[in-house]
């Protein structure tokens, strides 16, 4: 927002933040049509879980406290028993998040 306020085009702010204009564009114009309340994050953003909080929790704290020094382990039997395809990284993720 200073950058256009300071009279860059958005070409000039998509190349200093390595975005598209289109992005520039958009995030430019929700701004002028909501100024403060559009920098606040908004619900429903971003990507969603594939895991289940409560039930899949229950289901990786059991593998990984069954083979606590083998999480690869852990993951490939809470694949099979939850049945949904995730990365490895996501199940990592979801541990550090639950604290799991």
């Amino acid at each position: 927002m200073l950058l256009s306020h300071e009279g860059y085009t958005t070409r000039e702010i998509a190349t200093v933040l390595q975005i598209t204009q289109r992005s520039v564009f958009l995030w430019l114009k929700d701004f002028k049509e909501r100024e403060i309340a559009s920098l606040k994050p908004r619900s429903g953003r971003g990507r969603k879980t594939k895991l289940l909080l409560q039930k899949d929790k229950e289901v990786v704290k059991k593998y990984i406290e069954r083979y606590p020094n083998q999480p690869k382990k852990a993951y490939a039997l809470t694949l099979e028993e939850i049945n949904i395809d995730i990365c490895y990284e996501t199940f990592k993720n979801f541990l550090k998040k639950h604290c799991v």
